[in-house]
């Protein structure tokens, strides 16, 4: 079983790019995302796609839960 890991800002300028590198070196990747109607190349890649916030505690904390690894890319 491969590791679990959380992109955050997985639609963005970078995580757009890593999560279907991610996906396709065999890592289960779960794409966090402000608005999950916008992340269907990272579904497509096969991420599971969850809505997070990281100025929303709660909805942070449930996009990570089950995740060995966050990868930080979230930019304003």
């Amino acid at each position: 079983m491969s590791q679990r890991i959380a992109v955050l800002g997985a639609t963005g300028v970078f995580g757009r790019h890593l999560v279907p590198r991610l996906a396709a070196a065999g890592f289960r990747v779960r794409a966090l995302v402000r608005t999950p109607a916008s992340a269907t190349a990272a579904a497509a890649c096969g991420a599971e796609v969850a809505r997070a916030d990281i100025f929303d505690e709660a909805s942070l904390r449930e996009g990570l839960s089950g995740c060995d690894v966050a990868v930080n890319l979230a930019t304003s």
